[in-house]
């Protein structure tokens, strides 16, 4: 439920999750390293806000406990955890699995439907705005976590079709997607698309946030921090060039001074 999600999101305290070196608060689903970032697509931190949402929605009451899946012991999560109890007073535990378990039940329903589900993860890639809206939680990944698992057990189904050639799967695929997600995330696959088109760079960049605003309000995918790295190397070393994440730095040919 929407309702539901974006309380969650709203009740974070994300500065409290950024308290070691190196960490930010995540306040949106692109870092504001990006060209053309706004705080207008940012999530406030807002308990008052959060539980006045969840009472409008019937909610107040019978909010179910939420369940956040991990494949790595991460302390952030630990400070999620108490920072949301202490929030909204739900019950939320915290699924350590081991790697390949988690990576291969991440997307499959939780056991128990009574509880919220979600699984935790990392991301990362070069500070542009298309490939924050296109490549990582992108149109795809949008509309694949909006729809109804049964959708997306026929999605994976026409992916894995070998009776099908390569142009028949994309169109199988973009047919499930295009009528089994949410209207919202339609709508944020149109946007992103008509920003890509777009050749006058403002405007682009409007599009593009507005983009990232229904996907900020969607909020299938629920940002927690952001993080940095740094990378150090002798001034007696040349050829090492610094490259944004997630390469960090990329060289040819390397010589070193006497």
């Amino acid at each position: 439920d929407v309702y539901k999600r974006q309380a969650l999101s709203m009740a974070i305290d994300r500065e409290a999750l950024a308290n070691s070196p190196g960490l930010q608060p995540g306040l949106t689903l692109m870092p504001d390293s990006v060209p053309g970032w706004s705080e207008e697509i940012a999530v406030a931190y807002d308990v008052d806000g959060a539980r006045a949402l969840l009472q409008e929605a019937g909610y107040e009451d019978n909010l179910p406990g939420l369940r956040i899946q991990a494949g790595v012991e991460e302390p952030m999560l630990e400070i999620l955890r108490e920072g949301l109890i202490d929030a909204l007073g739900i019950e939320v535990s915290i699924d350590i699995l081991e790697a390949g378990v988690h990576a291969d039940t991440r997307w499959q329903p939780h056991d128990d439907p009574s509880v919220m589900s979600f699984y935790y993860g990392s991301f990362a890639g070069i500070s542009t705005m298309p490939n924050w809206i296109f490549n990582i939680f992108g149109a795809d990944h949008v509309r694949q976590f909006s729809m109804p698992h049964e959708a997306w057990a026929e999605l994976q189904d026409a992916q894995t079709d070998e009776s099908l050639d390569g142009a028949q799967v994309a169109a199988k695929v973009e047919e499930i997607l295009s009528t089994r997600s949410v209207p919202e995330a339609q709508e944020y696959a149109r946007l992103a698309k008509d920003a890509g088109a777009t050749l006058e760079e403002e405007e682009r960049t409007k599009k593009f946030l507005e983009a990232a605003k229904i996907r900020e309000e969607l909020a299938y995918t629920i940002p927690l921090a952001w993080g940095s790295q740094m990378w150090l190397t002798s001034d007696r070393v040349s050829g090492l060039q610094g490259r944004s994440s997630p390469e960090g730095y990329y060289f040819k040919t390397l010589t070193v001074s006497e």
